[in-house]
């Protein structure tokens, strides 16, 4: 599965080259704390994920909240950050 921003500052792909490596996107430049919700183009909201580490990156596996692996296509993002103008934008998962 790849990954394709149109956002590329903001999420860039993470291909994998083992079985042992992470598969999936990583959202960049978040502030310490975010909320980033990822929708399905029709706008079924597929997740909300939650950046608290600190280190303003946070790594996604492609799976929805229902444990499922997302499907080819495109997905829309939207990041909340306290005290940070709220930011969206979309990505493709090719197959």
């Amino acid at each position: 599965t790849h990954c394709i921003s149109s956002a590329a500052s903001d999420v860039y792909k993470r291909q994998y080259q083992t079985h042992s490596e992470f598969q999936g996107i990583r959202f960049a430049n978040l502030t310490q704390f975010a909320t980033v919700h990822v929708y399905s183009a029709s706008g079924k909201k597929i997740i909300t994920l939650e950046e608290n580490s600190g280190d303003g990156g946070l790594e996604w596996n492609l799976i929805d909240q229902w444990g499922e692996r997302i499907v080819p296509g495109v997905y829309l993002f939207r990041v909340e950050s306290e005290g940070v103008e709220q930011f969206v934008g979309k990505f493709d998962v090719l197959d």
